[in-house]
């Protein structure tokens, strides 16, 4: 476990660390991570109480080009940017993918800004966050789907030979695949040959707004939580 960093300008406290492991342990109904972000993110001014897109909202408002991540391709990703990318994501995901509130979505990325995007778009769909190491196998992929539920995910590119199966026997309805970090992840194109498999840079670039929020959706009483590996919160 990390404690909370103090005294850090900028930064946001820590939060508890869940290992990684073969598959997912059966989701909470709480998500106990409301108040933080995904790692590789720093978010310039303290988080909203109990809605953490919310919080994103509020914050690229008040520091619009307060550079919050960085990556090897695309440059640096500001609030205003990850604020409009997690709404298009959303958009599509909810109008493309059929993405609802409660349900769950399966992350499978490394810490640079796709994931960022992808857990602030879920949030936004009022969906739940399901995280496991990108470099999973197919069988620890189709254990944590079963345990978990999630239908769609969002996966490193390189990732796709561990999730084509379960796109290919229905567990997976959909999936969005981004380059890696040493590509230029908004670029588009390159979602490969499977019919339900969707590119990353495609989804932002097609420019869908996110469906009229149903309240905050995030308060700690709605049934939805988190399963997240060692590096994915800060």
């Amino acid at each position: 476990m990390r404690h909370p960093r103090r005294g850090v300008p900028g930064a946001m406290a820590a939060a508890i660390m869940l290992p990684v492991l073969p598959s997912c342990y059966r989701m909470p109904t709480t998500n106990p991570h409301l108040h933080y972000v995904p790692a590789g993110v720093t978010l310039p001014v303290a988080a909203h109480e109990g809605d953490p897109f919310r919080s994103l909202k509020v914050m690229a408002e008040a520091n619009p080009d307060a550079v919050v991540a960085t990556d090897e391709a695309g440059g640096p990703l500001t609030c205003a940017q990850l604020l409009n990318a997690s709404l298009m994501l959303a958009g599509y995901m909810q109008q493309r993918l059929d993405v609802r509130g409660g349900e769950r979505v399966l992350l499978m990325l490394p810490a640079y800004p796709p994931l960022a995007i992808g857990w602030y778009a879920a949030l936004r769909c009022d969906a739940g966050v399901v995280s496991l190491d990108p470099c999973s196998s197919a069988g620890e992929v189709a254990v944590c789907l079963s345990e978990s539920g999630a239908r769609v995910a969002i996966v490193l590119a390189d990732a796709l030979a561990s999730v084509n199966p379960m796109l290919e026997n229905g567990r997976l309805r959909a999936c969005i695949a981004a380059a890696p970090p040493a590509s230029d992840w908004r670029r588009s194109g390159g979602a490969g040959q499977h019919p339900r498999v969707h590119a990353f840079g495609d989804a932002l670039a097609a420019g869908i707004e996110a469906m009229p929020a149903r309240g905050s959706g995030n308060a700690p009483a709605s049934p939805r939580g988190a399963r997240t590996p060692h590096n994915f919160l800060r």
